[in-house]
Order: C-alpha cells, then sequence, then structure tokens
C-alpha cells in the first residue's frame, strides 16, 4: 500500500502511514466540505485576489480551498489549476502539491510519471516533503525505475530537514542492505583464467557467480579464449559451469584461431 503521504490541511503536513493518499484525503474532505460547502471565495477576498495578481503563495492557499473544501465548494480541478499556476512559477510547495495531485489521480489524470517530474523540480530545490515523495518513488518504482540507492540519496535529504517518515525508511533501507551479504569482489580476468584452469569447479562456479568476465584470454598465450584453458583443466565440471553461464566455446584468440 501506499505510504506516507502528506494531507493537505490548513496550509500544513500530517503524516499517514497505514492509508493511501486518496483514503486519507477523502476523510480529510469530506469533513471540511460538510463544514464548508455553502461558502464561495469573495472577488473582494484578499487571498484570491493575490492569488490573481500572481503571488505564488495565494496561489497555492487557493488550491488547498478548492482541495479540501474551505471557504469554497470542492473542486479538484480548481485545486489543480491554481497548484499548477504557482508550480510554473517555480514555486516549490506548487510543484511538491501538484505531484501528489498527479499521484492520485484527483483533478488530473493520474500520471506517475508526471508526478515524478514535479516532485523533482521541488526537491531540486530543497523541499523536503517532496524530497521524501521521490525517494518513495524511487523505492517503488513509480514513475520511473526502482532504484533504492537513489530513494536511501532522497530520504537522506529530506531527513537532514527534520522529515521523520524519511527517516523511517531511510533507516529501514540501510538495515535491509546490511543484512544482504555483501557480494564479492569478482576476479581478473587473468585469475580467472587461472581459476579456469587449474581451479575446481566450485571455485569457477563461485567466480561466476560474484561476475567473472566470460570473454576474459590468457594475454600471455596469444590471447588464449577462457574455453580452452578451462579444457585443459582436470575437473570436467569447470568447463560445464562455465558452458552453463554462456561462455562462448567459439571464441578465436588474437591469431584467429580457434
Amino acid at each position: 500500500p501506499i505510504a506516507a503521504f502528506f494531507l493537505f490541511g490548513d496550509g500544513g503536513r500530517t503524516l499517514g502511514t497505514s492509508r493511501s493518499p486518496s483514503q486519507s484525503a477523502s476523510q480529510s474532505q469530506s469533513q471540511s466540505q460538510s463544514a464548508n460547502a455553502s461558502t464561495t471565495s469573495s472577488p473582494s477576498d484578499p487571498v484570491l485576489r493575490r492569488a490573481q495578481g500572481g503571488d505564488a503563495e495565494a496561489q497555492v492557499a487557493m488550491g488547498l480551498r478548492y482541495y479540501l473544501g474551505k471557504d469554497a465548494q470542492v473542486d479538484h480541478v480548481k485545486a489543480v489549476e491554481w497548484f499548477r499556476k504557482a508550480a510554473e512559477q517555480g514555486d516549490a510547495e506548487g510543484q511538491s502539491r501538484l505531484g501528489v495531485m498527479y499521484v492520485d489521480g484527483k483533478g488530473v489524470a493520474k500520471d506517475d510519471k508526471m508526478a515524478v517530474e514535479w516532485y523533482r523540480k521541488a526537491a531540486e530545490q530543497g523541499h523536503g516533503m517532496a524530497q521524501f515523495h521521490l525517494g518513495w518513488m524511487y523505492e517503488h518504482g513509480r514513475g520511473l525505475p526502482k532504484d533504492e540507492g537513489k530513494a536511501v540519496e532522497w530520504y537522506r535529504k529530506a531527513t537532514a530537514q527534520g522529515h521523520t517518515e524519511a527517516q523511517k525508511n531511510l533507516d529501514r533501507l540501510l538495515a535491509a542492505s546490511r543484512a544482504q551479504p555483501a557480494r564479492p569482489t569478482p576476479p581478473t580476468p587473468q585469475e580467472f583464467i587461472r581459476l579456469s584452469r587449474h581451479g575446481s569447479a566450485a571455485e569457477v562456479k563461485k567466480a561466476i557467480e560474484s561476475g567473472a568476465p566470460l570473454e576474459a584470454r590468457d594475454e600471455q598465450y596469444g590471447g588464449t579464449p577462457l574455453m580452452w584453458a578451462a579444457a585443459q583443466n582436470k575437473d570436467p565440471g569447470a568447463i560445464s559451469a562455465l558452458l552453463s553461464a554462456g561462455a562462448n566455446v567459439n571464441a578465436r584468440d588474437n591469431n584467429d584461431g580457434t
């Protein structure tokens, strides 16, 4: 389940860890809508006038009004319009909130790629909540390829700004990383040639699992291909391991021999 996306509330942010953004926001929205459904923004409203005049902070505030139904009828399309006005001026708060609308598909077609685009714009300006969201998108592969390393990077940045949920996610990912056994360092091409020629089948398999280069050549002997070296091994399992891994049995040496 989607976890820890902020809710819109009185211009602030509240975290939810077990409900999706849509579930959490819907509860907040219905409460605000019932209390404010009959009110609308007056043309003389100073916040509205500032927003119409291009003030990005006021534009975000207007977006919140329409999202929550606070001093206006709930209207997600209008909320998106106001968030977008602020976002397109480069306002990080507007960009981050517009990203959430794309994730939830409210007032706009659901689009994780667009959400990532807006989160990134805000995150690169140092917006802590957007940094957290971008980390979450990387962790779960939403709108971009999954990359836990990038998730850690953005969670770390959000954590540095005091974002508690980012800290929890960062700690979880780092703990999981430490729990995984480190992958052994693969042998050099020359070391792998030697193993293929003289090592046991188990040693050859271990080298392959570590990422040993199957295209390795013995440059001391005219670029002798890996399979030539393995053919000299007294353990037939060495050649079998190389063949199973996809080593090229038709490789040629530097003199174009096979």
